[in-house]
């Protein structure tokens, strides 16, 4: 979809599709998981197709990538760390959706115990929790927020931190069973790209961005 995507809208003159590579992975096949794409390109992937889709693009990007949450529109964009998290578990309290132990994991997503050290086709994966495919496992995703690290106290809605790294979420095909676990949380600079830091969009009504978002 990434290739597709970004050639329609290339066509078509948008102004964000203009920087992006048609196909910038690292592993070549129609379907798997698009990887090797920084942050900013996310925010300019989601714009792009929110425009072919006849949507608002949620994200007001300007200068080398300073991004702000346009609030109110109706487009395309990441989901926030929470609403990834909420999603990942599926309504567990587990480790993994699926449950505490490394066989279920194996039956959710792609680790390093089970991907022969290679990114798999989206949507492959045995089993599938609320019908949403690689939450944990095969390529890092990029969420909204900037990374800082948790208090001791329950955390419901992350603050918006000013941080120089953005965070990612659910483990991939590289990495041992324990970082693709629902709570585990990354982060890198949002200009860094690897073979397995990849995303997903959602799309929902118009809403408001939780907290101010702060320029980055």
């Amino acid at each position: 979809q990434w290739r597709a995507v970004v050639l329609a809208a290339q066509a078509a003159n948008d102004v964000d599709a203009a920087k992006l590579d048609p196909a910038p992975s690292s592993f070549k096949g129609d379907k798997l998981p698009v990887e090797t794409v920084i942050w900013c390109e996310v925010m300019r992937f989601a714009n792009a197709l929110s425009r072919l889709d006849g949507r608002a693009p949620v994200y007001e990007i300007t200068d080398d990538c300073i991004v702000r949450w346009g609030d109110g529109a109706d487009g395309y964009r990441l989901p926030t760390e929470a609403e990834w998290e909420y999603a990942t578990r599926a309504g567990t309290t587990t480790a993994y959706a699926t449950g505490d132990d490394e066989a279920a994991l194996a039956r959710a997503g792609w680790y390093n115990g089970n991907s022969g050290a290679t990114p798999h086709d989206v949507c492959t994966a045995p089993e599938k929790p609320w019908g949403v495919c690689d939450l944990h496992g095969n390529v890092w995703e990029w969420v909204w927020d900037e990374y800082s690290a948790y208090g001791s106290g329950e955390v419901i809605t992350p603050p918006g931190w000013r941080s120089a790294s953005r965070v990612l979420r659910g483990g991939s095909w590289y990495y041992r069973p324990e970082v693709a676990r629902s709570a585990y949380r990354n982060g890198n600079v949002p200009s860094n790209s690897y073979s397995d830091f990849g995303f997903r969009l959602l799309l929902c009504p118009p809403c408001l961005l939780y907290t101010s978002p702060s320029p980055r």
